[in-house]
């Protein structure tokens, strides 16, 4: 969907590495060379079964290690960051549901340092289940999640 037109917005889709050292770094430079009104990460959740759009990251301690081999490794702060993005507005756009777990992997260690770096920001994760989902029914929460933007 990268460069696809959503109430007037363009899309910028991009691939982040499974890593915690780098995945929020790259999306803070994005961040920076696009100023985006709005930034979504997606994640696979191997065990879920449906799509479910996070309410929260926290900052727990994860023992799995990513590609590069690095076990997470939050920086001090609050135990619990709220998304600031409206997740209740999304999963209903999405025709699913909320959840407060967005793991303790890089999913988790992702959201909660892009939440701690740019607290103004509209964020937000969704995990998704081995299968993906439709684009256009991301095109059609986009545009309820842009409207009047």
């Amino acid at each position: 969907m990268d460069g696809d037109r959503v109430n007037g917005h363009t899309l910028v889709g991009h691939v982040l590495p499974v890593s915690h050292r780098t995945a929020h770094a790259e999306t803070l430079q994005l961040m920076s060379a696009h100023n985006p009104l709005l930034v979504l990460g997606w994640g696979v959740a191997m065990d879920r079964k449906e799509v479910t759009v996070e309410r929260c990251a926290r900052r727990t301690l994860g023992e799995r290690r990513d590609v590069e081999g690095e076990v997470l490794a939050l920086p001090r702060g609050p135990l619990v960051l709220p998304v600031t993005v409206n997740a209740s507005r999304l999963a209903e756009a999405l025709g699913t549901s909320l959840s407060d777990d967005a793991g303790d992997y890089v999913c988790n260690g992702w959201l909660y340092r892009v939440l701690r770096a740019r607290p103004r920001a509209r964020i937000g994760f969704v995990h998704l289940p081995p299968e993906g989902m439709e684009a256009d029914l991301l095109r059609g929460a986009l545009a309820c999640l842009l409207e009047g933007s």
